[in-house]
Order: C-alpha cells, then structure tokens, then sequence
C-alpha cells in the first residue's frame, strides 16, 4: 500500500514513517501542509492518507479530509492527541476510515491500516452491488452505513447523514445545507429523499422543508431553529412537532 502521512511534528512523522516502512508499506512524506498532502494525493497513486487533526498554516487535517471525502476519493484515518467530543465530530464528517489516538503502538498503527482497508473495500462493494435506490438518479443511501450518495454538479458525493442539517425543495431541486455551511443543490424532489431518510432523524415540518432533528434547538410554535437557522413549520405540522419532541418548547 502506498501510504501518505500528513504531520508537522517531525519527530512523530520519521516515527510513522520507519513504522510503517518495517510493516511492508510503502509511505510518502511527511507532509506538513494540506498544499503538500494534495500534491501527493493528486500524483499518486495513494491507498490510504494518515491526517494528523492539528496542522499549522492555514489549513488543517479535517479541511484536508473534507477534500479526500470530496474530490480525491481516497481513504483516510485520522492521527491525534485530541478525542474530545467536538473534535470527533468535526472528524466524523469527513467520514474517516479509522481514528487512532496519540500516543500509539506499532500493533495500533497496524490495526488502524487493515480496518480502514476493510472499511473501504466493503463500501466500495456495497456502493455497486447493495444500493437502495428511489427511482431518482442520482440518489442512493446505505441504510446500514447511514451513508447518502448524490449527484453535485456532475460528481458523486458521499454524505454522512449527520452533515445534513435540513433539506429544502425548490420544483425539481433540492437545497442540502451541510452543517459546514455548504449548501448541495440536487437535481430531486423532497419526496424523493423522504422516502429514504430514516424517519426518527428527519421530519416534514413543512412544504418544502425537511429537518434533520438532531440540530433542533428551539421551536416557538411557528418556526424551528436548528443549527442557527429559522426554519417555518406549516400549520399541519406544528402539533405534530410539539406532541412528538416537546423538549424543543
């Protein structure tokens, strides 16, 4: 396997690097930048990319694993000292194969490479032979995975369902805003993604909204704020909402 390493302590990089060169990989780096870890990742070819979370400069590791997610199509495992909450679900977004915390052992750094190998072979297959389908192009989810594939300006993304704060409908598109700001516009029908989308998570509050309910903060009876946006809720839904999630009063 022909593995990056992405980190800016030097001591800890050649650590890895010796590491992994007695386990049989064949690894690239250091590098210290998200500019030099792409470089690497574009030239190629790369299996597998070890981030560490906490880089200097501009970018850091969970930017770069955003952009392996998202055009490089590339595995990744994220190295750190930090396991705190936020910082695992920053992380998780970026649907990582694996997560080892510093400090390490030689049997760890092992482990972590075959799980994410297995991790990813396993959702490659299950990306072209198991995947549950609405009807519309373009749309897929692994219900097992929590896992949605869509169609976003002419390339596949992959989508942890956790990253979706709501969905509006707009005729034949629907607007995704991510928990990151990014908003996905998708060629599709509310409808469409209804059907797929576990109920206990996402709810219809209005014509042309759906809410992901776990970034719900508060519901004044009329609107809904999630993850600082308003959000109407139409007349037909608001007892709903009230009865099924009082705490949101």
């Amino acid at each position: 396997m022909n593995i990056v390493v992405v980190e800016d302590e030097a001591v800890i990089a050649d650590h890895i690097l010796m590491t992994l060169r007695t386990l049989g990989f064949r690894p690239w780096g250091p590098a210290v930048t998200f500019e030099e870890a792409r470089g690497y990742v574009e030239r190629g070819p790369v299996d597998l990319v070890l981030v560490d979370i906490n880089l200097g400069g501009k970018h850091d590791g969970i930017a770069l694993g955003h952009w392996l997610k998202q055009q490089a199509q590339v595995p990744h495992v994220y190295l750190t000292a930090n396991s705190d909450a936020r910082t695992l679900h920053e992380a998780k977004t970026t649907l990582p194969m694996g997560y080892l915390v510093k400090p390490f052992q030689r049997h760890d750094l092992l482990s972590a490479i075959e799980l994410a190998r297995t991790n990813w072979e396993l959702l490659s297959r299950a990306v072209s032979t198991s995947v549950a389908e609405t009807g519309q192009e373009g749309i897929r989810y692994l219900k097992d995975l929590r896992l949605l594939f869509v169609q976003h300006k002419g390339e596949q993304r992959r989508l942890d369902l956790d990253e979706i704060v709501y969905l509006k409908g707009a005729h034949v598109y629907v607007e995704l805003m991510m928990c990151t700001g990014e908003v996905l516009v998708i060629r599709s029908t509310l409808a469409a993604f209804l059907e797929l989308l576990p109920l206990d998570r996402f709810v219809r509050i209005h014509r042309s909204f759906i809410a992901n309910i776990s970034y719900a903060e508060h519901f004044d009876g009329k609107e809904l704020r999630a993850h600082g946006h308003v959000l109407p809720v139409s007349r037909n839904q608001r007892q709903a909402l009230q009865r099924r999630f009082p705490t949101l009063n």
